[in-house]
């Protein structure tokens, strides 16, 4: 039987294969009691892959905890793709655009304002 954290890492995995973001390296997604952050992607200085924390606390409703994975996720996908840099907290143009793009795929699901 899979623990919670591996099936929402599974969600990770189909998630990026659809959206085919293929270069992201998610290494663990991990629930724990952040209070200030509903989520945090956080580049590992080791590899080129990055950990996600998500808020057992501010994520209490089920879309609104997968919204912000999302979330995360395309944090990680803007900071694979700039190699020199790790950390991407920007949500401008390219990080709507994303948004964007998943608020399509999933058919209007996630609204681009849930994501951001």
């Amino acid at each position: 039987m899979k623990t919670q954290e591996q099936e929402i890492m599974q969600f990770a995995y189909d998630f990026c294969h659809m959206m085919e973001w293929h270069n992201i390296d998610i290494i663990r997604i991990k629930i724990n009691k952040m209070v200030r952050y509903k989520g945090w992607c956080i580049p590992d200085t080791q590899s080129d892959g990055f950990y996600i924390l998500l808020s057992e606390l501010t994520n209490k409703d089920n879309k609104d905890f997968f919204a912000t994975l999302i979330h995360e996720l395309i944090h990680a996908r803007l900071a694979s793709d700039i190699k020199t840099v790790k950390t991407s907290h920007m949500h401008g143009r390219k990080f709507k655009r994303l948004a964007k793009q998943v608020a399509n795929k999933s058919n209007g699901f996630y609204s681009i304002k849930e994501i951001v």
